[in-house]
């Protein structure tokens, strides 16, 4: 378990070391590789020292670019899930932790038939923390991947020790 004190995370309990957060980030469809790839490189990643993956842009796209179903663009995809159980259990068993970011770009008005909020708002940024429709899918992704259980780890992300972090929404 790591805490934050005087500015820094630091391991939980007697020894209470300082720990620092080496990451990467992956994009897109780099957060669902195949099973072997998965492998390969969360063993790439820790022999470089890295402790920390960030999934970021993974709800912009349908699969494989992206988390969402290819039929049903408000579902996600069972193959994006088992690929990033999968790699998140990979990389934990080499002491690399996840960080989820939940709402980068996704533009859930189109899926909604929203009417759009304009190109300087981007990815339904701000108006989404106004719009009632846009506030329920969001929440409803948040649960729908947060509460799920990770079939390789036997837990949900929610109560995951390796989901270190997780990012409602970036650059709002």
């Amino acid at each position: 378990r790591v805490i934050a004190r005087d500015g820094h995370f630091h391991r939980a309990g007697r020894d209470g070391k300082r720990v620092r957060i080496w990451g990467v980030n992956l994009c897109f469809g780099a957060c669902f590789p195949t099973h072997a790839d998965a492998t390969r490189v969360a063993k790439r990643l820790a022999a470089f020292g890295i402790n920390s993956v960030r999934f970021h842009h993974m709800d912009n796209q349908k699969f494989p670019g992206g988390i969402w179903d290819a039929t049903d663009p408000m579902k996600l995809s069972p193959e994006a899930l088992d690929r990033l159980d999968y790699f998140i259990d990979q990389l934990a068993r080499r002491g690399i932790w996840s960080n989820i970011n939940l709402h980068v770009s996704r533009s859930h008005s189109r899926h909604l038939n929203l009417p759009s909020p304009g190109a300087e708002l981007n990815y339904d940024k701000i108006v989404d923390i106004f719009t009632p429709k846009l506030i329920d899918a969001q929440k409803k992704f948040a649960r729908d991947l947060l509460t799920r259980t990770n079939k390789y780890r036997k837990t949900t992300y929610a109560a995951d020790p390796a989901i270190a972090f997780v990012e409602i929404t970036n650059e709002d």
